[in-house]
């Protein structure tokens, strides 16, 4: 015996779907993108993710120092999560200026570079009178 549609229920089916379908093609996207010091004098770099999809997965944090650029850590998306930081103890030794960018690693293996950038300078804290 055949059984009657629900339509309404179909419905609902078709509305979720589209739905997780549109969400899934949403990009994340980072705003508030900063930089400071810790009271180690670190640069610590902060943002806020907004992912209405969920489809963030990792952010990959990069430095450019020297005229060299290279990954420096990645910190996990935690779901509900908006705000991040990252305190740089590599580079936070070297005299002269850094930039720093994220590249958020999404949930289908894509890679999206951030267009947004921050800069930070470590001057000399010792007297150059010290090394004469």
């Amino acid at each position: 015996m055949a059984s009657a549609i629900d339509y309404d229920m179909l419905g609902d089916l078709i509305t979720t779907v589209a739905t997780q379908i549109a969400d899934a093609t949403k990009s994340p996207s980072i705003n508030n993108f900063r930089s400071s010091k810790n009271s180690l004098g670190e640069n610590v770099i902060s943002w806020d993710l907004s992912d209405e999809g969920g489809n963030a997965n990792t952010f990959i944090i990069i430095a450019t120092f020297d005229g060299t650029t290279a990954p420096l850590g990645a910190i996990p998306v935690v779901p509900n999560t908006v705000n991040y930081k990252f305190a740089d103890s590599v580079l936070n030794r070297y005299v002269g200026e850094k930039t720093y960018r994220i590249v958020i690693e999404r949930r289908d293996g894509v890679c999206q570079v951030e267009p947004l950038k921050v800069s930070s300078t470590v001057t000399m804290t010792t007297s150059p009178e010290y090394f004469r």
